[in-house]
């Protein structure tokens, strides 16, 4: 019975991996991992089982899963290392820590709009330099990045590209054009803008949802849309198909001071 649990999976919409029974089946390296993640508001946490050697290793850290991070990395060369030694052979290199980002060089250039300038510089790692000071730019995944850097910390960074080349950045309600694009920076619109604010659930499950207005449209954060499907009512993500629902409520002079996001109330605290 524990043989056909372990083996049981059927493809999974994640390339190189199949699910069956609570388990990923990964591969890599030639080998074959059971695996599996998890986390809440206050860990992280992964674990690896190489099914032909039967070795295993969890890793557990204090990082929240919101920052949507896990120790898998960890897990399969704890494995692995495990592996080669049981079997007399030299350990595995270590995994690199870094995201690799292809076409680095086409995100260099100055970018610049009415919310200020910064500057993007190719160097062993990407970093955007702005008011003296310089940070890494972290891939997030797409053309999505974040940074430590004071004036840009608050919100990701959002590339865009028209016919290949990166035309714009967006930053929260801000729009910055690339030295030598065409692209414009798109109207706000005052009615929307006056929608945007810090909306805050104390739940630690929920935590604050920063409502942007940018180029006429509503975002939370930088990269997830607002799409208008009735009156008072968004749908929250790309998705066409997503259940996720906003609306506001309880206005003084045009200002919401409730968020409502899919059911749960989100109070404005802009400070």
């Amino acid at each position: 019975m524990a043989k056909i649990y372990a083996t049981h999976a059927v493809p999974s919409d994640s390339p190189g991996m199949s699910y069956g029974n609570g388990l990923m089946h990964v591969g890599g390296g030639g080998r074959a991992y059971l695996h599996h993640t998890g986390g809440m508001v206050s860990f992280s946490s992964s674990f690896h089982v190489d099914v032909a050697s039967g070795v295993g290793a969890f890793a557990s850290s204090t990082i929240s899963a919101f920052a949507e991070y896990r120790p898998r990395l960890l897990t399969q060369f704890a494995v692995d290392a495990l592996t080669h030694v049981t079997a007399g052979r030299q350990l595995p290199r270590p995994p690199s820590l870094e995201t690799p980002l292809p076409n680095a060089s086409s995100y260099v250039g100055r970018y610049a709009g009415p919310a200020g300038a910064f500057e993007v510089v190719a160097g062993h790692l990407l970093t955007i330099v702005a008011a003296g000071q310089s940070a890494e730019l972290q891939p997030w995944g797409g053309e999505i990045f974040r940074t430590t850097h004071p004036a840009f910390r608050d919100f990701s960074l959002m590339f865009e590209r028209k016919g290949g080349p990166v035309t714009v950045a967006s930053w929260g309600p801000a729009t910055f054009v690339r030295a030598g694009s065409t692209a414009k920076v798109p109207p706000s619109d005052p009615h929307l803008a006056k929608l945007a604010g810090r909306y805050v659930n104390d739940s630690p499950w929920l935590g604050t949802a920063q409502v942007v207005e940018r180029g006429g449209k509503l975002w939370v954060g930088t990269e997830v849309p607002m799409t208008p499907i009735g009156n008072n009512l968004w749908r929250i993500g790309d998705e066409s198909w997503s259940p996720e629902r906003g609306s506001f409520a309880d206005f003084i002079d045009g200002r919401p001071q409730v968020f409502v996001f899919s059911a749960e109330k989100f109070l404005r605290r802009n400070v």
